[in-house]
């Protein structure tokens, strides 16, 4: 308006030729239109306006964004940001996206930005924000309180996994105390317990598993964790009776609100299988599912176990006993009974096969094994409207037979049972119910029993079964020494486990040299190792220095009669617990079975099989992982006493170092 107004004046007082004076108002007005276009353009861009994009159906004239539009733009951001988080693109966010998130006041954007760093791994930035998170007052910030409840499981995560007791206490008894929902209460005890005992700290996780228990009295639920944890502490201390009491309280929690196939409330009675010691009416519905007690003569399997009595373990050079916990301490179940059950017209049903029975007025639950907490019952109802699968003859081989070892060890041992012992072998057509695994339909296709295989769909049928037999491993009065872990009932006795070693070696070829030191590859974020490369060079090199090979065993590139060729080739089978060391069911004599511990310390079972079948067991302490934990390599003294072990064990074998 300026350069308009002067050339107006311009032409006023000189009274140029009509040519010139117009060209002086079109220079004017187009320098007016600029700056009128300036000054606009630095209005709408302080954000005093917004122009509405192309095709818009607002007004022409501009106006300042409402309230509502504005939450949209940022929804909008919101919903992008969570796509990109889901879709697994962490690494798509920009320094400035995840500081937005952290300054915003929408408190699922806070969650999602530590959730980002600690996907990046900068996990002192996240626990600093969900530290600051849990202070907020939840009535002021009006934030939901089901938000605390992630800060606080995300809090104590990292304090569990860090095995930081004191921090993860605080921040457990914080979270009990501002919980929104009892539901988390009964897992973040059992860290807390776990991480004390990874401690050795007994008495304190026995206070902790005490004090959760009391706080669930108030609530519906029964404690899953704890009531294992604290039934572990007991069994641990030599407390049998009592430990396995809170076993059984944790499956009769469920049992209690069992409901039948008609959807009426129908609490169960609990009956387990494994047991002689049971209260008089419980032990007068299992005896009344007495079929047979096995008898396998020596003829059929040699009973006799190692003489080794400790783990061997590498000191200072030299192999000695590991003399740890007493149930550390190596057995053999050659006072372990064979039994069968049978049951007439039950019902199997669920993930986790709950054997179930209804009589007129009453529901019984019958508990093969001892996986009362693993095995949970659940309600049948769930399961009311699919589709009833009648069968006649079953055998139930396992809760848990998807699980390699479960299956090895115990599924195949029942299975040869029923395909050959006199007493189950002409029961009519007798069909083996399992779950459906690359393992067991391998298996399946090696014995030939496909044609008397039913494998189980708990998805698509809920299974009434005529007759179900159930094979058990008796756990009786006259055991050498007590158990002292329930892990302990799921091994079978001495004389079935060297039965079914001698049928699976005959099963493989025997042209192939035996020249193989083999570690067993874990694929789960449980109990591994993310960098294998110094320890695989070192584990060539100690093998390559007595004239071997080495060889990685990975269960997802191995068919299973790659894999048991591949143990059958075996020297040392090494590897952390856990279901791949079942692989010792295709070693040869005298194999050495290294096995890399866990804490808090349990029992092995394949420290027991080991002993069973007389190989050579060894223990590596200091290259120990927690239960649930991973790391990223080895430490170097753990890497040495694991290179020694190895060293001394193939020594031990009658190899000679080059």
């Amino acid at each position: 308006f300026l350069s308009f107004d002067m050339a107006r004046r311009k032409a006023k007082t000189k009274e140029p030729a009509p040519a010139r004076s117009g060209l002086l108002w079109i220079v004017g007005l187009t320098i007016g239109i600029l700056w009128l276009a300036i000054g606009v353009a630095a209005y709408v861009k302080l954000g005093g306006v917004q122009v509405p994009p192309p095709g818009s159906t607002r007004s022409e004239t501009l106006q300042p964004l409402s309230p509502d539009e504005v939450q949209s733009v940022m929804t909008e951001k919101k919903k992008g940001l969570m796509e990109r988080y889901q879709a697994g693109k962490t690494d798509s966010f920009t320094e400035d996206e995840v500081e937005w998130m952290l300054q915003s006041k929408d408190a699922y954007l806070i969650l999602l930005g530590a959730e980002v760093l600690e996907k990046r791994e900068d996990h002192e930035r996240a626990i600093d924000i969900y530290e600051k998170f849990i202070a907020l007052d939840r009535t002021k910030d009006d934030i939901p309180s089901s938000f605390f409840d992630i800060a606080f499981n995300k809090l104590i995560v990292h304090h569990a996994t860090a095995n930081d007791a004191g921090s993860l206490g605080r921040v457990v008894k914080k979270a009990v105390q501002e919980r929104d929902h009892d539901l988390y209460i009964d897992r973040w005890f059992a860290m807390w317990i776990e991480t004390l005992l990874s401690s050795k700290k007994m008495d304190e996780a026995y206070n902790v598993a005490s004090e959760c228990l009391a706080i669930f009295e108030s609530t519906n639920i029964d404690p899953k964790f704890c009531l294992e944890r604290i039934g572990a502490l007991e069994t641990r201390r030599g407390n049998i009776k009592e430990g396995r009491e809170y076993y059984i309280r944790g499956y009769q929690g469920a049992a209690r609100e069992w409901v039948d196939s008609q959807g009426k409330l129908c609490p169960a009675q609990v009956v387990p299988l494994a047991f002689d010691d049971l209260p008089e009416d419980i032990r007068d519905l299992k005896t009344e599912t007495m079929y047979a007690t096995l008898e396998i003569s020596d003829s059929e399997a040699d009973t006799s176990c190692s003489e080794q009595a400790w783990p061997f373990h590498s000191k200072e050079g030299n192999l000695e006993y590991f003399l740890g916990h007493k149930y550390e301490e190596l057995g053999c179940y050659d006072a372990k009974e064979t039994t069968v059950h049978i049951m007439n017209d039950v019902s199997v049903s669920g993930e986790y096969k709950i054997i179930s029975k209804e009589n007129d007025n009453s529901c019984v639950l019958y508990i093969p094994g001892y996986p009362f907490l693993e095995a949970k019952a659940q309600p049948l109802s769930s399961y009311n409207n699919l589709p009833v699968k009648n069968l006649d003859n079953v055998l139930f081989l396992h809760t848990f037979d998807a699980n390699f070892h479960h299956f090895t060890s115990e599924c195949l041992s029942k299975i040869f049972l029923a395909l050959e012992h006199p007493q189950l072998k002409d029961i009519k057509n007798l069909t083996f119910l399992m779950s459906r695994t690359p393992v067991s339909e391998q298996f399946v296709d090696l014995l030939g029993i496909r044609d008397r295989t039913e494998f189980y769909e708990p998805a698509k049928h809920r299974y009434l079964i005529h007759q179900l037999y159930v094979i058990e491993w008796n756990v009786t009065k006259e055991l050498f020494k007590p158990l002292y872990y329930p892990v302990e009932h799921y091994i079978p006795p001495s004389s079935v486990l060297h039965m079914t070693h001698q049928k699976l070696l005959g099963l493989i070829p025997t042209d192939n040299e035996r020249n193989l030191v083999v570690f067993i590859q874990r694929n789960e974020e449980q109990r591994s190792i993310r960098d294998h490369t110094k320890l695989y060079q070192m584990f060539d090199y100690v093998a390559e220095k007595f004239g071997l090979e080495f060889q990685v065993h990975n269960s997802q590139e191995l068919s299973v009669s790659e894999q048991m060729q591949l143990a059958h080739r075996a020297v040392a089978l090494i590897g952390y617990h856990g279901a791949g060391l079942a692989n010792m069911m295709f070693c040869q004599e005298d194999t050495a079975i290294i096995e890399i511990p866990v804490f808090p310390t349990e029992v092995s079972p394949f420290a027991r099989m080991a002993s069973i079948l007389r190989f050579p067991y060894y223990t590596v302490p200091k290259a120990s992982i927690g239960r649930y934990d991973s790391v990223e390599s080895l430490p170097q003294d753990s890497m040495a006493q694991l290179e020694h072990t190895l060293y001394l064990s193939l020594v031990s074998f009658g190899l000679t170092p080059q």
